[in-house]
């Protein structure tokens, strides 16, 4: 049975991924009633909260003390944006944080990228299977290149998005439209990857792809 110390590292990364995605729809609520400098102050307010969220003593940190730099440094550019978007009073800074989270991204996966690491795509898989099929390594090496491609595409995107569009539309895309995306990215690769090796799991989605690219005798 899991004790406190040990599931609340759990919601509070989760608490992270539910401000991510929710992110646009709030800044747009929130410009849509109040000046820009008050969604700025409650922007920045709800980032150092969860940012001491994640910083609070755990039973998985010898000797359960608060941990503000690894706390604090994910969110603090996100915190910086908002700031000066209160201070120059100008929503701009705030539509940036999607593009700063696809620049994460792609930092995370492309530093993979250099010679003698595991490529990103290469970790997930192996947490899923100990061993690889053959022609395994060279196939996660090229999905890694294309997720770093789909997330600088995505932070051009965002970018030109908060730069030139209406809020309505920056809203749709960075809140629906590239999670979607998203979604069609990861679907495409998994179809590839069971056409390639065809090697299945339980799951009714396998099975069908099972019938379609039938399992090497």
């Amino acid at each position: 049975m899991a004790t406190a110390s040990s599931t609340a590292p759990v919601w509070r990364q989760l608490l992270l991924g539910v401000l991510v995605v929710v992110y646009p729809g709030l800044i747009y609520v929130g410009l849509s009633r109040w000046d820009v400098s008050v969604v700025a102050g409650i922007t920045v307010g709800m980032l150092v909260t969860i940012a001491l969220l994640r910083g609070l003593p755990s039973g998985q940190r010898p000797g359960g003390k608060l941990d503000g730099l690894s706390a604090v440094a994910p969110l603090a550019p996100a915190v910086i944006l908002a700031s000066v978007a209160g201070f120059v009073r100008d929503e701009r800074f705030l539509l940036a944080a999607p593009v700063l989270i696809s620049l994460a991204l792609l930092w995370a996966f492309g530093r993979t990228l250099r010679r003698g690491r595991m490529p990103m795509v290469e970790r997930f898989a192996r947490m899923q299977e100990e061993t690889l099929p053959d022609g395994a390594e060279p196939y996660c090496r090229s999905v890694t290149k294309v997720w770093v491609a789909f997330f600088a595409a995505n932070a051009a995107v965002a970018a030109g998005l908060a730069l030139w569009a209406t809020l309505e539309i920056w809203t749709l895309y960075t809140g629906l439209g590239a999670y979607m995306l998203i979604g069609a990215t990861f679907t495409i690769e998994y179809i590839v990857r069971k056409a390639k090796f065809r090697r299945y799991g339980r799951g009714p989605h396998d099975w069908l792809l099972a019938r379609v690219f039938p399992p090497r005798v």
